[in-house]
């Protein structure tokens, strides 16, 4: 009996430690700060009005001195980078990264979905067409959370920075074979209402800042899991010196994809060890 209630008081604790670590506004601390910054979660891809922002997550971004996000959108600079190092490339074609019957299939989701003729579109990288597949799916005007915080950026006359620039994030997608990337594609091609459900799983996830299910998410759900060092992991590890030098010349609001907060080599726990105190704030 002794044993049984000492197991269930650990399962307790492990709950309610699981619940107290479920938010997407995390307050960093410590280690010589003078003023605590902040890590937000954010989710690249949404409808527009399910976007918001809690009385907490708005009083820390009216404290931080800056905007770092994943990449500084705001730059003159990103769209034409973006446009360079991902745009339509006549020397590319999809069709050589998959099997003819998976491109007649791709072929005719295109034709039926987008009423296009797929020649307009392979020659463009996976990556783009991912971001093309969602929005398709949308039954909404759609946004990200990155943008609306520009937005409040520039309403607030806030800078924006960037935990990494363009380059070195397209870089990532570049290291794991455009294939494997054209894999999740297709998968959801031939199940939508499977991709549907895992959307929908997503996003509820999301808006409880469930970070240990989105980290879980990011890993079990993608063809490109094996590659999870290369396009998640070494970013953290690269994130960190930079948030550690803007967090110690003040306060700043440091927002990228939820999935990278969690786990044991997520920004939280790198920043905890690296001597930090990181706590969530509903």
């Amino acid at each position: 009996m002794k044993k049984f209630s000492i197991t269930l008081f650990a399962f307790l604790v492990t709950l309610c430690t699981q619940a107290q670590e479920n938010s997407l506004l995390w307050k960093v601390s410590g280690k010589g700060l003078q003023q605590p910054s902040w890590l937000y979660g954010t989710y690249h891809l949404l409808c527009k009005d399910d976007i918001h922002f809690s009385p907490a997550a708005l009083a820390a971004f009216d404290s931080a001195k800056a905007l770092y996000l994943e990449i500084d959108m705001a730059d003159s600079s990103f769209a034409p980078k973006l446009m360079r190092l991902a745009g339509p490339n006549p020397s590319y074609n999809l069709s050589n990264h998959m099997s003819p019957a998976d491109f007649q299939l791709f072929s005719r989701y295109v034709q039926d979905s987008f009423h296009l003729n797929p020649e307009v579109l392979v020659h463009l990288k996976p990556i783009v067409l991912m971001s093309m597949f969602i929005s398709r799916s949308l039954d909404c005007p759609p946004s990200g959370v990155e943008q609306e915080l520009m937005a409040l950026a520039r309403k607030t006359g806030k800078p924006v920075e960037g935990l990494e620039t363009v380059e070195e994030q397209m870089s990532v997608f570049g290291a794991v074979p455009d294939s494997v990337q054209l894999a999740d594609i297709i998968r959801d091609i031939k199940d939508p209402a499977s991709a549907r459900a895992r959307d929908k799983r997503f996003k509820e996830n999301y808006e409880a800042g469930n970070i240990t299910a989105l980290y879980d998410d990011l890993l079990e759900s993608t063809a490109m899991a094996p590659y999870a060092d290369i396009m998640v992991f070494q970013r953290n590890r690269n994130w960190i010196p930079v948030i550690e030098k803007a967090a110690a010349s003040g306060t700043h609001f440091f927002a990228f994809g939820a999935g990278h907060l969690g786990g044991e080599q997520g920004v939280i726990n790198l920043l905890r060890k690296a001597g930090y105190t990181v706590v969530p704030v509903k």
